[in-house]
């Protein structure tokens, strides 16, 4: 699988691609899932924001009850194209438009998407899942970030790289990293944390080296 170029408008098998590439992947996606349950009542409307293919969506419609509403949006063609989930609407929108909005809501994926967008508009989408999330619900947030100690982000780096060779050449780890800069901008917890303080609890569900998700709750 070549990595050259690499565009979320182009690329392909893109599930496989995500969990070869993310570390412990799988797990954290069903940790989410089982997270999500406590969320999902009848008539639960449900949004994944960045859903890509509409994989964790199709994966969430097995274990929801009927009733509730399962819609995830995604600027890409490409990936969206792929998914014929039956019970999941998938919407192509981008989260950064002006006048996105909402629908008053029980449960906000957001799975390493803020990482991808540009730095003055990710404050603005979490106040709008906070303003459309009901009190009691929750946004499940996972993203990739910098660690402070520069030791430990080239430890987390090089042992992230040492992952990805049992899938990955090394031109093509490199490719990639040449085409993700352009496009992702991580931050550190810190600075994630920050954006995240308009929720009532914040607290740690996963994480695998520098790869970290979050349970909020308004």
């Amino acid at each position: 699988m070549s990595s050259t170029n690499f565009s979320f408008d182009t690329i392909q098998s893109f599930d496989d691609h995500i969990e070869l590439s993310i570390p412990n992947y799988v797990n954290l996606r069903e940790s989410v899932l089982r997270v999500a349950t406590h969320f999902i009542g009848e008539n639960a409307l449900v949004y994944d924001l960045g859903c890509s293919t509409g994989l964790l969506l199709a994966k969430v419609r097995l274990i929801a009850p009927e009733s509730a509403r399962l819609v995830g949006i995604d600027r890409s063609d490409n990936l969206l194209g792929k998914s014929g989930s039956q019970g999941v609407t998938l919407i192509n929108d981008d989260l950064t438009r002006a006048d996105f909005s909402l629908e008053s809501c029980e449960l906000v994926f957001c799975l390493f998407t803020l990482q991808f967008l540009p730095l003055a508009a990710r404050k603005t989408l979490i106040e709008k899942v906070h303003s459309a999330l009901k009190p009691g619900a929750a946004l499940i947030i996972a993203e990739k970030q910098y660690v402070d100690n520069g030791y430990i982000q080239d430890l987390f780096t090089f042992s992230h790289y040492d992952m990805k060779l049992e899938h990955f050449t090394a031109e093509q780890i490199l490719d990639k990293q040449l085409s993700l800069r352009r496009i992702m901008r991580p931050q550190s917890e810190e600075q994630n944390l920050a954006l995240l303080k308009v929720f009532g609890c914040v607290t740690p569900i996963w994480q695998f080296l520098q790869f970290k998700a979050w349970l909020c709750i308004k």
